[in-house]
C-alpha cells in the first residue's frame, strides 16, 4: 500500500495494542486497484450490525459457507469467526478475565481482614462496657446481639455509601 493516498474517515480500536498498530481498512476496489492482492483476495473482514454473540456470528459463518460452497473455485477457502482468526486476543481476554477475579478475590480479602480487625478493636475498647453490661446481669447472647445489630448497621451503611459512590463513579466513567 505503498505510495497509495486514502482519506481517513475514521480511527478504530479492538483493545489490542498490536492489532490497532497493523490494522487498516480500505475498501476492496481501491486494494485491488493499488496490486495489493494482485486479482487475489487473501482475507475478507465481514462485520455484523449489532453486537451478536457466538450463535448468531456461527449461524452467519454457515450462511458464508454454504453460499461459498456452492463454486467449486471456492473449495480451499475458509470462513472463520473472528476468534479463530485471532486466538491470541482471546487467550489475553481469558487472562484479563482471571485476573480480574484473582484481583478482586486478593481486595475481598483484605477487605475481609480490615473489617474483621475493625470489630476486634472495637470489642477490645469496649471490655470494660462490656463487663459492666456482664455486672449488670446482661447475657452472653444479649450482648453479642447488641454487638451484632450494631455490625449489621454499620454493614449496611457502608454497602449503601459503597453502592452509590461505585454507580456514580461508573456513570462519570
Amino acid at each position: 500500500l505503498e505510495g497509495g493516498s486514502f482519506k481517513v474517515a475514521g480511527i478504530y480500536r479492538v483493545g489490542n495494542p498490536i492489532l490497532d498498530r497493523r490494522a487498516a481498512l480500505i475498501p476492496l476496489k481501491e486494494a485491488n486497484e493499488l496490486g495489493a492482492f494482485r486479482g487475489a483476495l487473501s482475507r475478507m473482514l465481514v462485520l455484523m450490525k449489532g453486537s451478536p454473540g457466538k450463535p448468531q456470528v456461527k449461524a452467519f459463518q454457515k450462511e458464508i459457507e454454504l453460499a461459498l460452497s456452492k463454486n467449486k473455485e471456492n473449495k480451499s477457502l475458509q470462513v472463520l469467526p473472528w476468534w479463530g482468526v485471532i486466538p491470541s486476543l482471546v487467550k489475553g481476554m481469558e487472562m484479563k478475565s482471571q485476573s480480574i477475579v484473582v484481583i478482586a478475590f486478593i481486595f475481598f480479602l483484605m477487605a475481609a481482614f480490615i473489617i474483621f480487625n475493625m470489630f476486634s478493636t472495637v470489642i477490645f475498647e469496649r471490655i470494660r462496657e462490656i463487663g459492666m453490661l456482664r455486672s449488670l446481669g446482661l447475657r452472653p447472647f444479649k450482648i453479642f446481639s447488641v454487638l451484632q445489630a450494631e455490625a449489621l448497621f454499620i454493614g449496611v451503611v457502608g454497602v449503601v455509601v459503597g453502592l452509590a459512590l461505585g454507580l456514580g463513579i461508573a456513570a462519570i466513567v
